[in-house]
């Protein structure tokens, strides 16, 4: 066997074994969402190493099913298995990662969304080979799934986020008007509202849905500095009305991102500012290979951000339209002073910080 054909060999191996690895990585992914949305992770948590009979028991859920999803998550090393006397347990290393009491470190709220997104792929086919794309009607429970994954997210970063200027607390606690576009069900809204009670904020989505839900919580809590109405973000009746603009993750899902960034400029006063939170990505390719969780970002791109944007004849930005183009964009539709700052503890997003002079 000649030299070229052992590297051939050993190229072919290695790729091979990382394909298997990939697999297993989806597998898991799936189980992940299983066991997230069954509570079998918040039930394995409480309980001491039980068998599937004992798991099942305390879950209320059915042994045979309980005992395969046991199989697995074992097989991948996210749980533990006893031989000797048949039993299973989630190790107090993995609670974290796979329960509630992680808040935004909890990766089943990520895999349910995969999973969840994964079930319109004969959709995303006919889109390959026809064009189009798939509107937000045509996933299930989306509107549910995006809050369990986005909101614990948001809300931990929100004191990162307000720290991106030293001025922007004090305006607050001052009393400022405050937009939050595709602000889904409203939650950073209602968190900004308790802490800045001076401060006036309003949300807008174009979800029906999303906004009675805000509604009725920001009610619940008697929130008066609160308010949330349904609307388009390129249309906007506002004009230099706004001390403060807010994005979270919603400009790359933009049918019109240009128009949405015009109206955001028009809306704000002079010295106003708007911070824009997406992906910390760069424009080119490269130099996204080796970024925390780009794959996810991609197929999540892929799956959700391109098709739901191309469904509404938009030109699917994606998630990893990048800072480059970003900061284009803002120059583009008047904005200046713009600066892109990491968030802390966020190995994912940037806030694009941009002021209008």
């Amino acid at each position: 066997m000649s030299v070229q054909t052992i590297v051939k060999r050993s190229a072919e191996d290695t790729f091979a074994e990382r394909m298997r690895l990939h697999l297993t990585g989806a597998a898991v992914s799936m189980m992940t969402s299983v066991g997230y949305q069954t509570g079998l992770f918040e039930k394995m948590a409480e309980l001491p190493p039980s068998t599937s009979l004992e798991i099942a028991a305390a879950a209320g859920l059915q042994e045979r099913y309980v005992r395969e999803w046991l199989s697995a998550m074992a097989s991948a090393g996210v749980l533990t298995y006893d031989p000797a006397d048949g039993t299973f347990a989630l190790p107090a290393s993995h609670v974290r990662t796979l329960t509630q009491m992680g808040g935004a470190e909890n990766a089943g709220p990520t895999a349910r969304l995969l999973a969840s997104i994964g079930a319109t792929e004969h959709r995303l086919i006919s889109a390959f080979r026809d064009g189009g794309g798939v509107s937000y009607g045509q996933f299930r429970n989306l509107e549910a799934i995006i809050a369990e994954t986005g909101d614990p997210v948001l809300c931990s970063r929100l004191d990162a986020i307000v720290e991106v200027s030293p001025s922007l607390r004090e305006r607050l606690r001052a009393g400022i008007e405050v937009l939050d576009l595709g602000c889904g069900r409203g939650r950073a809204m209602m968190l900004l509202a308790r802490r800045f009670p001076r401060s006036r904020f309003v949300g807008i989505d174009l979800s029906l849905s999303s906004i009675q839900a805000a509604r009725q919580e920001a009610e619940e809590h008697g929130l008066q500095n609160v308010s949330f109405q349904v609307g388009d973000a390129a249309v906007l009746s506002d004009e230099g009305r706004f001390g403060l603009v807010l994005t979270f993750n919603s400009m790359h899902e933009q049918a019109r991102p240009e128009a949405v960034l015009r109206a955001i400029y028009r809306s704000m006063k002079k010295g106003a500012m708007y911070l824009m939170i997406e992906p910390d990505g760069s424009s080119h390719l490269e130099e996204n290979l080796d970024m925390p969780l780009s794959t996810v970002l991609y197929t999540i791109s892929c799956f959700l951000s391109l098709p739901v944007s191309h469904a509404a004849g938009g030109e699917g930005l994606g998630m990893l339209w990048g800072r480059e183009n970003a900061v284009a964009m803002l120059r583009a539709t008047g904005f200046s002073e713009i600066r892109v700052e990491p968030l802390a503890d966020d190995p994912i997003n940037a806030c694009f910080v941009s002021t209008k002079l």
